[in-house]
């Protein structure tokens, strides 16, 4: 008896396995199943591949602080911003990506129906992108938007194409396509921020600060994240001061302090050096004593060459040129 029960469950298994398989039904086991396969194994590898690529690039990106900081970090020092990138991961999550469309799509009459197959292609897109290969992401995105996705995929879509264009120096078409969306996303979706952020980042790519820093603003202000809010809140501060609104600047900089370890340090220290720079209602010597207790922390250490230049702009501003020397000369 047992015997019998064994071999009807593996004969069950077997035609489970056998109907399962094909991408030609959009039988109820069958999406089910291909949903299954690409969400939890072939995706789920691709995403964390991606994760991993970006978070080292965002970790290795070293920012400019003597001119405006990119909205987003995407190329490492040294590398060239036409070639693919150097990151681990992003090839990875490509590969990925495209095993799931390829192995899993069930796509029958111009109908998807295999509802992970959207996130493979969004996943396709931000791998090519990061990797700086912004052609293939393109055809990625617009295939994606042309597949009749669901409104969440849509606008995520939609944004990262703007992104892509403005890699490819299409600012006026980025801005046309990405503009309404950014108006009209209530401030509570989830892409709010990223979406104003793009299109802030348009605006300052054709030297349009004013444009600009409104967009970023309402990015900074709603971005969850404290990695991506902080990045809005000091590039907004320096879109003020290159506009002369230093109370603007230095609001900016009381903001990012206010999340303090929430905040990469980074940016902390030079908040701390911006605000004693511009705000002239400190008085030299709290300014001294603000910069030289930043200096002492252990943890600052990476950022001393900062924080003695800081110190001899500040001597330098007082006419106490003697000192402002030695600290140049230390930095």
């Amino acid at each position: 008896m047992s015997n019998r029960l064994g071999t009807s469950c593996f004969f069950l298994l077997i035609l489970f396995h056998f109907f399962s398989c094909t991408t030609t039904s959009k039988g109820l086991l069958n999406r089910e199943y291909h949903s299954l396969i690409s969400k939890y194994n072939v995706l789920f590898n691709g995403l964390e591949s991606f994760t991993v690529g970006e978070t080292i690039l965002e970790e290795a990106f070293e920012d400019n602080f003597f001119d405006l900081i990119p909205v987003e970090p995407i190329n490492l020092r040294g590398e060239n911003i036409d070639n693919t990138t150097i990151v681990p991961g992003f090839d990875r999550a490509e590969e990925k990506a495209v095993k799931a469309i390829q192995k899993h799509s069930i796509r029958i009459d111009q109908v998807q129906y295999n509802r992970q197959i959207d996130n493979a292609y969004l996943l396709l897109g931000k791998a090519r992108y990061f990797d700086r290969r912004f052609f293939p992401a393109l055809e990625a995105f617009n295939f994606l938007l042309k597949s009749g996705v669901n409104r969440s995929n849509y606008i995520e879509g939609k944004i990262w194409r703007e992104k892509t264009n403005i890699r490819l120096k299409n600012m006026e078409l980025a801005i046309g396509n990405l503009r309404p969306l950014a108006r009209n996303l209530m401030i509570n979706n989830k892409f709010f921020s990223l979406a104003n952020a793009t299109l802030g980042d348009a605006f300052l790519n054709l030297k349009q600060l004013d444009s600009a820093s409104f967009y970023i603003k309402r990015a900074a202000l709603n971005e969850l994240n404290k990695s991506s809010k902080t990045r809005y809140l000091f590039l907004l501060g320096q879109i003020y001061e290159s506009l002369g609104k230093k109370d603007s600047a230095i609001w900016t900089c009381d903001k990012i302090l206010a999340l303090k370890r929430k905040t990469p340090r980074k940016f902390l220290i030079q908040s701390i050096i911006k605000k004693n720079l511009l705000n002239d209602n400190i008085t030299f010597e709290k300014k001294l004593a603000s910069l030289n207790k930043t200096l002492k922390n252990y943890e600052n250490e990476p950022y001393e060459h900062f924080l003695n230049r800081a110190l001899a702009k500040i001597n330098f501003q007082y006419k106490k040129d003697s000192i402002a020397l030695e600290y140049f000369k230390t930095s």
